[in-house]
């Protein structure tokens, strides 16, 4: 299904909780489909029909304090944003130039409701600064979650890849919130996005699916032991 001979599909973003046992703020009760637990096991499951078997499991938090800590220790930030918060997002990514950014879920834009030329202003904007970076995720639920198809995020997908370049820019499925979206398993998103990027070159799609995630979050690195005090 990938056509990436030889190179492991990495994916970006993908979360796993157990709101039995903790508590998450989010997601809410209303979202039946994905107030449960998600272990390792049920991602499991749901990455076998796809080519995809390396995952990035995210945490971060938004204090400047904290993010000068990662900015020191040579880390990285992701940035859940939206459009009304670009001006903000620019101010935060000057103030840490060493630090290594990226934006989740391409900023949420408004897929929906067909809005587009100010979120394409504000990534323009944000794609100036060489430390961030883009996560292509996320946008089968920003459009129409019953009636999304591949052609409503092409034209998002396209900008982002045309700003930021395909070296930095990186899939990720946003599991198992995708599946939020009618139809919108784990294989399903996997080739939607991967349909989204056919104008690119065979390196571009590899550089965008296998290798952009693995430099960005230093995961060529052997483990080493970290010292949080």
């Amino acid at each position: 299904m990938s056509g990436f001979r030889g190179k492991e599909i990495v994916d970006a973003h993908v979360h796993l909780w157990d709101n039995e046992k903790f508590f998450y703020p989010w997601p809410t009760a209303d979202l039946h489909a994905i107030c449960r637990p998600f272990h390792v096991s049920d991602l499991q499951e749901a990455l076998e029909p796809s080519p995809v078997r390396k995952i990035v499991f995210i945490q971060v938090n938004q204090t400047y304090e904290e993010t000068g800590y990662l900015e020191d220790r040579g880390l990285t930030y992701d940035l859940l944003i939206r459009t009304r918060h670009f001006k903000l997002a620019e101010t935060v990514v000057k103030k840490f130039p060493k630090l290594k950014f990226v934006i989740d879920h391409a900023a949420k834009p408004e897929i929906a409701e067909g809005k587009i030329d100010e979120w394409k202003r504000g990534m323009k904007m944000l794609a100036q600064n060489p430390n961030v970076y883009c996560k292509i995720s996320g946008l089968v639920t920003e459009a129409s979650r019953e009636n999304w198809k591949v052609d409503d995020l092409i034209p998002y997908v396209e900008h982002v890849i045309a700003v930021f370049g395909a070296d930095r820019c990186m899939f990720g499925s946003d599991w198992p919130v995708c599946t939020l979206a009618k139809d919108a398993s784990y294989k399903n998103t996997f080739k939607a996005y991967l349909q989204c990027v056919s104008h690119l070159s065979q390196s571009e799609k590899e550089a965008v699916f296998c290798e952009n995630v693995v430099k960005f979050y230093g995961l060529e690195r052997k483990s080493e032991k970290i010292n949080f005090k």
